[in-house]
């Protein structure tokens, strides 16, 4: 897996030939006359719009939010160039990635060049390294939570051209009451290879049969059912494959891998004067593979390495604000999920879960002073493969916040 990773990786920088998008100069320039690190400090969170994800600037040219979280306090990044990030001591496997509260599980585009979400369908990004809403099922590290954008009432069309990802997108109305994003990204890799190979074989000699198949596509359709009630559908597919014959010792040597995404939400919203109602349907596949294929003094070695994770949720919550700086929230969720880990040839090794969720949360503030944030949560959780009966437990969690001044403050949290 590093030859693989290492290999790849020195052919993309050799065929970086820099023709970088029309929009990096506009976007960097249009970015620098606002506040370049635009961050909010909210409620146990670190938040920021488009503007400060367009100035966290990824290689291939243009903005991501997974850049901006890692410019954060408290978190450090991987191997130069990637996506990975580690907070406060965490894992990169314990943070959480996820799209409209959807989980994204294969973040990454290129070995980590970029994530696998467009700017130009992302409205914001916050980051909670502690004391998690009380939606949050998975209590990690740390959660990034990324938001789309609300189409456009103007229909507008771009494209953007760069030796990674070719990249068009749209948006617009679609009569007075239903309007739509598209987004579709495709790496010329393997084009761009061949070129190389064709008129300057020496640069990548001991590389052969180099092949890449890269690329994501998002769509949003918004039917805006009354003046306090919308649905929103949306759809997000990635996938990214590699392989070539590996240089070396090896009397011949194919190699593989891959890792992709297909995400399907269904959203209804509805808001009161002091409430608001949100109801999400979502499905979410994820899958990846290694592949090996190899002769080795005269002994043919065969690896074929797949796993595959699907989850299904159904979630619903009601938000109220209060007088005098309180407000209260309480929500389900219900998780189905399929989980196949590493299989190899015929070999199966599947086994479901189911996890329920019953939450309530209660917050108090005082204006630019003071926060506190309290979640109380019971799950259900049943491995339908082993367990007849399944377990119950309840935990909690409180978070305070208390501000001295514009520029120093002290946050403590405590899970149990």
């Amino acid at each position: 897996m590093k030859n693989i990773a290492v290999t790849i990786f020195t052919l993309l920088l050799s065929i970086g030939l820099q023709a970088q998008e029309k929009e990096w100069q506009d976007t960097l320039q249009a970015a620098v006359k606002t506040e370049s690190h635009r961050v909010e400090v909210a409620l146990g969170k670190l938040q920021t719009g488009l503007e400060g994800i367009r100035v966290m600037i990824s290689p291939l040219g243009e903005g991501d939010a997974i850049r901006w979280a890692q410019s954060l306090p408290g978190v450090t990044t991987g191997a130069d160039g990637t996506t990975s990030m580690y907070v406060r001591g965490g894992g990169s496997g314990n943070n959480l990635f996820s799209l409209d509260g959807v989980p994204i599980y294969g973040y990454s585009h290129i070995l980590g060049l970029t994530s696998i979400i467009p700017t130009e369908v992302t409205e914001g990004a916050s980051l909670a390294k502690g004391g998690f809403d009380g939606g949050d099922n998975n209590f990690t590290a740390a959660h990034l939570r990324m938001t789309s954008r609300t189409p456009s009432d103007h229909r507008k069309t771009s494209v953007s051209l760069n030796t990674f990802l070719v990249s068009a997108g749209t948006e617009g109305p679609i009569g007075k009451k239903l309007s739509y994003v598209l987004s579709l990204r495709y790496s010329p890799l393997t084009l761009e290879y061949r070129a190389v190979r064709k008129f300057l074989p020496d640069l990548i000699s001991g590389l052969n049969n180099f092949s890449t198949n890269v690329g994501d596509a998002y769509g949003k359709l918004r039917w805006q059912i009354g003046s306090r009630s919308f649905l929103d559908a949306s759809f997000l597919g990635s996938i990214d494959s590699y392989g070539f014959d590996a240089p070396g010792q090896y009397q011949a040597a194919h190699e593989e891998m891959s890792w992709n995404n297909i995400v399907g939400m269904l959203r209804f919203r509805h808001y009161w004067e002091n409430s608001r109602l949100e109801l999400t349907a979502s499905a979410n596949r994820y899958g990846s593979s290694q592949q090996q294929d190899k002769v080795y003094r005269d002994v043919r070695n065969c690896l074929s390495l797949h796993s595959q994770l699907s989850e299904y949720t159904i979630a619903g919550q009601l938000q109220h604000t209060l007088p005098k700086g309180f407000a209260l929230s309480e929500g389900v969720n219900l998780r189905y999920a399929q989980f196949a880990p590493g299989q190899v040839a015929e070999a199966n090794n599947v086994t479901g879960t189911l996890l329920s969720t019953l939450w309530a949360q209660g917050e108090y503030s005082i204006e630019d002073r003071l926060k506190i944030k309290a979640v109380a949560r019971g799950h259900y959780y049943r491995n339908l493969l082993r367990d007849t009966q399944g377990r119950l437990d309840i935990d909690g969690s409180l978070l305070v916040k208390i501000n001295f001044t514009d520029w120093l403050s002290l946050e403590l949290t405590e899970t149990g």
